[in-house]
């Protein structure tokens, strides 16, 4: 069900007072490169030209810094008298986290869809949201509401709270319930469904071939549920859907079809349509900003994102001026966006034309308890963890599965060589380079905490964890040093090898190595799935011990930590 709309006349009276320049900006949201503003952009938000704001991690210093930088953001828009900014970021969690430094690091959604508590996916929802309200942030493009059921999917995986529809719904609205909790507008995506896809809509245009039947019992699940929770924004998918849209290789984002028929009047949305990045290259490869801006609109959309580039953002911005100008787009039409977009504003709080009541000068850490929703996150990211004996299943998380701490009391071997394999496969969506820590210095560092082992004997004074970090696309063949060096540590040097994967079922270099490791190693060998668990299926020999811990970011390399070495005489995993 959808919110009431607050101060309908409040709503009127700011949009009448708009000029046509500053109605069409309300209908961007739009970033900037950097950790402040740069001037000529303060001055377009003064213009009326940007009436709303994406950030990326490029623009995240500090909580503290931030929340300063969009109050500059603010003050600028209120000085001009016009409506305060939506304000938005994506903090999925896992792998697509934009507030870093001084903020949780929650887990990624699929890990919380491995816990399946809704009642813990709101609490974080909530958590999260609560941290980016204290700075300033009043829309989170979040929760993915994509169900990702083709392991061959390079953009959404672990991103996606799973593979099936009904658990997507159930921690979609769970989700949505905690952002609102926080007073932070959510936004599922991407509609109708980027799950079952094996393009990157960064780089091309995807295809879903499946006729409406399927797309009902699959994709629309999670969208129908978000919108009966009220979910304040969809944001569309740049995916071609033809039997949704008759016209071959539209994408959803460009289909009135789509966002006009099916997502509007058949699902009942009257909340905010948002693309996603027209800069994209499933778009941008087709159409010029401004034409890109202008089909989006036209089809239905009510926010237009472009993130990154101030000249496609200014020829977007101008397109649609002279699409209203000149008739393509109704003056009543973009009235209609305009309206959405200041109903939430008003929601939001973000009409009040006062800086301090918007957005309070207060220290994040008086605002938002940090280390509790710390270690929310970690316990959540410990429950998620899935661990496989061969031979005998899954092991629950708190059972004792054969630790390597056992295994190295018992001189199984003279320490550890981690295999960290994929570094750097990274997407587009994820921004800004590999995670704070590695599961060596998480190893270790567990170690360290623990102190003894189980059995109270503790670890022999040589022990050593050693790391080993193969690239992305990578093969034996191809670096020779790298071999040998795994060949030297497993073999002369008595190392016990534990293996990081990174969706390795769809990457061939990544198999070939663990082929070697498997090869210098028979039966010992420890995999850490650090992306999709069906790496299990792929492997190309049983591990003595495989874990599946849904991302490779803080909570889930500490997780790994605390099962493989087990818990200390006094203290729990």
């Amino acid at each position: 069900m959808q919110h009431p709309h607050p101060e309908p006349s409040r709503v009127e009276a700011v949009l009448r007072a708009l000029s046509l320049e500053a109605q069409v900006g309300q209908v961007f949201m739009v970033g900037f490169p950097g950790t402040q503003p740069p001037e000529p952009f303060l001055a377009r938000v003064a213009a009326g030209e940007v009436g709303n704001v994406v950030l990326f991690a490029r623009n995240f210093t500090t909580p503290d810094g931030a929340r300063a930088m969009i109050r500059r953001l603010q003050a600028a828009a209120l000085a001009a008298s016009l409506p305060g900014l939506l304000i938005s970021t994506d903090q999925e969690g896992g792998s697509v986290i934009r507030l870093r430094r001084g903020a949780t690091w929650f887990p990624s959604a699929m890990a919380v869809g491995a816990v399946g508590d809704e009642e813990r996916a709101e609490r974080l929802a909530a958590a999260l949201g609560a941290q980016l309200r204290a700075v300033g942030i009043t829309m989170n493009l979040a929760p993915v509401a994509d169900v990702n059921n083709n392991p061959k999917n390079p953009v959404i995986g672990t991103r996606s709270f799973g593979p099936d529809p009904g658990l997507v719904a159930r921690m979609v609205r769970a989700s949505i319930r905690g952002f609102r909790a926080a007073q932070v507008a959510a936004v599922a995506k991407h509609f109708p469904g980027h799950g079952d896809t094996s393009v990157d809509s960064h780089l091309d245009l995807p295809v879903i071939p499946h006729d409406r039947a399927r797309l009902e019992a699959v994709e629309l699940v999670p969208f129908r549920a978000a919108i009966d929770e009220g979910v304040a924004g969809i944001m569309t998918a740049h995916v071609a859907f033809p039997s949704l849209d008759p016209e071959p290789g539209r994408p959803a984002t460009h289909s009135a079809p789509v966002l006009q028929g099916l997502l509007r009047e058949e699902l009942g949305f009257d909340g905010l349509i948002l693309t996603d990045c027209l800069e994209m290259r499933a778009i941008s490869d087709r159409f010029d900003p401004g034409e890109a801006a202008v089909r989006a609109f036209e089809a239905g959309a009510d926010l237009l994102l472009i993130s990154h580039s101030p000249e496609r953002q200014q020829a977007a911005y101008q397109a649609l001026l002279q699409a209203v100008r000149r008739g393509r787009v109704s003056e009543e039409r973009l009235r209609a966006s305009v309206r959405r977009v200041l109903r939430l504003k008003a929601e939001l709080g973000l009409l009040t034309g006062d800086l301090d009541q918007l957005l309070p000068d207060r220290p994040f850490a008086e605002v938002v308890d940090v280390e509790a929703a710390n270690a929310l996150a970690r316990e959540t990211a410990r429950r998620a963890v899935q661990v496989v004996v061969p031979g005998k299943g899954e092991a629950p998380c708190q059972g004792q599965p054969p630790t390597l701490t056992r295994r190295l009391q018992a001189g199984d071997c003279q320490g550890l060589l981690v295999v960290e394999l994929g570094e750097g496969n990274r997407t587009l969506a994820e921004e800004g380079g590999d995670p704070p820590i590695r599961l060596a210095q998480a190893l270790r560092e567990r170690w360290e905490a623990v102190g003894a082992g189980p059995d109270g004997r503790g670890l022999p004074r040589a022990f050593r964890v050693e790391e080993l970090a193969i690239p992305s696309g990578v093969t034996p063949q191809d670096d020779p040093t790298a071999r040998d060096r795994l060949r030297q540590a497993l073999g002369e040097e008595g190392l016990l090898p534990v293996v990081v994967t990174r969706n390795a079922a769809r990457h061939p270099d990544q198999l070939a190595w663990l082929q070697e490791v498997a090869r210098l190693c028979p039966d010992r060998v420890t995999v850490v799935a650090a992306g999709l668990p069906n790496d299990l299926d792929a492997l190309p020999a049983p591990p003595a011990l495989f874990l599946a811990i849904y991302g490779d970011q803080p909570p889930h390399v500490e997780a790994a930590a605390a099962v493989l070495v087990g818990p200390g005489p006094a203290s729990q995993a």
